[in-house]
């Protein structure tokens, strides 16, 4: 899916007709012949001279990408960009279409959150909360354990293992600036046997112990 922002500062998903956009359907959803831009691992649409011809200013948008951009802004995941654009770099492998479209919502909401409450802030307030925030992404286990993931689950096991004695048991990760967690149970558990897999080929079987009951009932 897509995600569509409007001047009105309206938010909403998109699906394509088939499983990646045609740039006829592009061209629809910003009522021209689109621009692309680049930004991290999306791209971000908007109309081609919609500045020239006056559209007004994109205010959510230009405010999360900090650049000015006019008209309705499709984010779209490399992966659903049109086939012949041949756009998918090596590093958008390691996200899928759902990752890529959850992290944006999540920081999107942040920020946005962030912006509203800082503007009633003093500015000790401000330095209070920015000290204390933290950025939140989901997490959808992937089919393939290459060596980022590796290092993830290595970082992660300390907190996933902690979970177990709080309420919140969908935290992978955590640490002063981050939090990375699970949408459901289900991804939870896969992402459990896919660290117990990992860590059996590294011969740790005392975190594989630690991590299998995790998976118990009264842990589930």
């Amino acid at each position: 899916m897509a995600i569509k922002i409007t001047i009105d500062a309206i938010v909403k998903t998109v699906q394509p007709e088939k499983q990646q956009f045609s740039l006829d359907e592009l061209n629809n959803h910003v009522d021209g012949w689109v621009e692309p831009l680049k930004i991290g691992p999306i791209w971000v649409m908007y109309r081609e001279k919609s500045k020239e011809d006056g559209e007004p200013l994109n205010q959510v948008a230009s405010f999360f990408f900090d650049v000015a951009i006019h008209g309705t802004v499709l984010v779209v995941p490399p992966q659903q960009m049109p086939t012949e654009w041949e756009l998918m770099d090596d590093i958008d492998l390691r996200y899928s279409s759902d990752q890529v479209d959850t992290g944006f919502l999540s920081a999107l909401q942040a920020a946005l959150i962030q912006h509203r409450v800082f503007n009633s802030l003093t500015d000790t307030e401000m330095k209070s909360m920015m000290k204390n925030h933290k950025e939140e992404w989901a997490y959808k286990p992937s089919e393939e354990l290459d060596d980022d993931l590796r290092e993830f689950f290595k970082r992660a096991y300390k907190s996933i293992v902690a979970q177990q004695k709080t309420d919140d048991d969908t935290v992978l990760f955590e640490d002063e600036n981050i939090i990375v967690r699970t949408l459901n149970k289900e991804d939870r558990l896969k992402t459990i046997d896919q660290m117990i897999a990992y860590f059996i080929e590294e011969e740790e079987y005392e975190k594989c112990a630690a991590l299998q009951k995790l998976k118990e009932p009264e842990n589930c």
